[in-house]
């Protein structure tokens, strides 16, 4: 069996490009997590800030510390939204790239290529 070391060449930089492209997506996943896990913790974060207002409650500590009180839950909506935001612009950015059907196909018809190549 002779090898065309052309069709060699290619394979393996066709292969070194489908790594890169596989590596790259495993990194967006991963960066997704950790954005959406912080989401969550400042979700949570706001929820107990709600749930403090909600429980302890009176009409005399809401009318002395309404100005602090406003104050807090400002804060951490506005983390919670500026972390929502990375994370959908995340998603929004990669999204169309990682569509899955069409993924599928062109990388079928990367490994196909490479196959005929090499044979």
């Amino acid at each position: 069996m002779v090898l065309k070391w052309g069709g060699v060449l290619i394979a393996c930089s066709i292969l070194a490009f489908a790594v890169g492209i596989f590596s790259s997506f495993i990194w967006v996943l991963g960066k997704g997590e950790r954005l959406f896990r912080s989401v969550q913790q400042q979700l949570d974060r706001v929820n107990g800030v709600m749930q403090q207002n909600l429980i302890g409650m009176r009409m005399i500590r809401v009318f002395v510390r309404m100005k602090h009180e406003t104050r807090r839950f400002g804060f951490s909506s506005e983390q919670l939204m500026d972390r929502t935001v990375a994370a959908l612009r995340l998603t929004e950015a990669t999204m169309p790239r990682c569509d899955y059907g069409r993924c599928y196909r062109h990388f079928r018809g990367i490994f196909q290529t490479v196959y005929e190549t090499v044979k």
